[in-house]
This record gives C-alpha cells, structure tokens and sequence, in this order.
C-alpha cells in the first residue's frame, strides 16, 4: 500500500492541485474537515501515514470533544488547526507526534502562531512548517516540501 498522507481541510477543492500533485509523486491523500472524519481517517491510515497537512481556519471545528479533548477553544474554527496540532497530533502520547507536519494556511503566521509553534517544536515530535498561500512562491515551497518528504522516506 502506499504512503498516506490525512490533509485536514475544509475547502479541498481550493488545494485540488496539490493535493494532485501528491498524487502524482506516488501518495495516496485522504482529506478530511470534521472531527470524527479527521480521526476516523488517522486511525485507519496509522500503519501507513507519512505527513498530515493542516489547515489552520476549519470553520466546521467548534470543539476537540471527539478527541477526548475537552474545553479546548478554536475561537469558532478559526484557530482549529492549532488546536488539533497542539492538544492531539503533537502531545506526548500520540501516536502522530514524530511525523511531519505541513500547516497549510491563507493566514499570515502571526506573533502569537509563531510563538505557539515554537512552544510545539521545543516539546519534540516531527517537523512542522508553515506556508503562507498568500506568499510569493509558495507552490513552489509546497512542492519541495513534498520532495523532502520523499527523500527522507527513501532514507527510512
């Protein structure tokens, strides 16, 4: 079976190209926007994941119940991703913590993103690297992420 990646996002006909172009280079992409979709399709991909890709703003995320994760704000989806990455993908115990992550988002980072994505990093767990849709060659930056991510499989 090939490598799995879970792309969490809400409009994914807006990414349709990249998610075409990981499909090109061999991945089979799953998408997701809800709750028990996102961790229905993590679960079942497990044995096979080699990156998760994370939108930032999921509007249709309200909460991280179905995570087991309880009063977790995601001020109405607009930071959901956030959310998702630091209280399930990145904690000590889950079993996603060492692959790498890619937050894709039309938000520019701001101080307080980067400064929680620092805290995330510092605890430990697999890259996670940001790209601004709105900034200047950023398909570009998408498609040598996703190279890396082929390189450093071909490595393992």
């Amino acid at each position: 079976m090939s490598q799995v990646i879970v792309w969490i996002e809400d409009r994914p006909d807006d990414v349709k190209h990249l998610i075409a172009e990981a499909k090109n280079n061999g991945y089979t992409v799953v998408t997701a926007a809800m709750p028990h979709r996102i961790r229905a399709d993590l679960e079942e991909n497990q044995n096979n994941l080699a990156a998760i890709v994370v939108d930032v703003m999921l509007y249709g995320v309200h909460n991280l119940n179905t995570f087991g994760k309880h009063g977790i704000p995601t001020d109405m989806g607009l930071e959901a991703g956030w959310a998702i990455i630091e209280h399930y993908l990145r904690t000590s115990d889950s079993p996603y913590r060492d692959l790498p992550i890619l937050v894709l988002s039309t938000r520019k980072i701001d101080t307080k993103q980067e400064a929680l994505l620092e805290t995330i990093q510092q605890k430990g767990g697999g890259t996670i690297e940001y790209i601004e849709k709105r900034e200047h060659g950023w398909q570009k930056r998408f498609s040598n992420w996703l190279n890396n991510l082929k390189t450093q499989e071909q490595k393992e």
